[in-house]
């Protein structure tokens, strides 16, 4: 399947669950169940050498994690003996293994997968009876990076939370950015630095503040490949390129005493020339990213930013942007 028929698989999922979970949470169930049956495709090849490697050593060291990451090839691991196929073939436990496979995730793993709150989904997908049917539809597809590669991989996340927020006519600031206007962002970005990065040697590093999936970051690598101190303070990494999709009219209430804060360290800080209105932080973005260019004698950086007409015509002199 092409990545369009795995987005289309994928989202075909919504209808064992409409009964079930109101439309604006069917993301709860897909996009976690995604990126699990990814994470399992991608560790199927090392499951077995990471399970003997544990075996051999849970009594010999104290800190395993070294060693389990080289037996799986990667910066995570899994250490339960389960994975789709084993948990489907014990549907009277599945619940309880479910969860023994999602607690043997790496610690940074677990992280990712605790922002999805998936342990309610799972305990209301069982509550409904549903979650055997789902789980055996995600095995279905095959999302092994030999199939599926990393950016193609990342083109499915983001064709299906533009789906989510088309469902639910969400802020369009929330949508990805469709890969024709990033391939145009990244070569405005990068026109005529072709002597620079053709270079031998060359390092060259690129920054995304408001990375999603990385389809920024990704693209700009295929066009392509710290600590800065002022005043004593250590104020960021500079960036040689710098490129992104802020959300719009999205509000800095929560976030307030820190942006402050933040404004008061002056020069030292991100926000020295100033505070947008608080209703709506994009130049937040675009003031942090002016923070973490290049001075010019350093080879100086580039910008490439998405922004909605509201900063260019709203407010008045002395009131937020002008």
């Amino acid at each position: 399947m092409n990545h369009s028929e795995i987005v289309s698989f994928l989202w075909s999922i919504a209808d064992l669950i409409r009964d079930t979970f109101k439309r604006g949470k069917y993301q709860d169930v897909i996009l976690p169940l995604t990126v699990l049956r990814r994470l399992d495709c991608v560790l199927a090849p090392t499951k077995k050498s990471v399970l003997e490697t544990q075996a051999r050593l849970k009594d010999r060291l104290d800190n395993l994690e070294p060693q389990l990451r080289k037996a799986s090839g990667f910066a995570f691991y899994n250490t339960s003996r389960y994975d789709f196929e084993r948990l489907l073939a014990d549907a009277p436990r599945l619940v309880s293994n479910l969860r023994n496979y999602i607690a043997g995730f790496s610690q940074n793993m677990r992280e990712v997968l605790d922002k999805f709150d998936f342990d309610n989904t799972i305990s209301k997908l069982d509550e409904a009876g549903l979650l055997f049917r789902v789980l055996e539809r995600f095995k279905n597809v095959d999302l092994h990076p030999d199939k599926i590669d990393n950016p193609t991989m990342g083109t499915i996340f983001e064709e299906l939370i533009r789906k989510f927020n088309e469902a639910l006519n969400e802020n369009p600031g929330e949508h990805f950015t469709p890969r024709d206007v990033i391939h145009l962002m990244v070569d405005m970005l990068l026109a005529g630095d072709e002597a620079r990065i053709g270079k031998k040697g060359a390092v060259l590093t690129v920054y995304d503040p408001c990375c999603g999936s990385g389809g920024m970051l990704t693209i700009a690598k295929e066009h392509i490949a710290v600590g800065v101190r002022r005043n004593g303070d250590l104020i960021c990494e500079p960036f040689n390129y710098l490129i992104t999709n802020p959300p719009y009219g999205k509000d800095w209430k929560r976030d307030e005493e820190a942006v402050r804060a933040e404004h008061e360290r002056g020069p030292a800080g991100r926000f020295a020339p100033g505070l947008p209105r608080i209703s709506d932080g994009q130049l937040l973005f675009l003031l942090h990213m002016l923070s973490h260019m290049k001075e010019p004698k350093d080879g100086g950086s580039r910008v490439a930013i998405i922004m909605n007409g509201s900063p260019l015509f709203t407010g008045d002199a002395g009131s937020g942007e002008s």
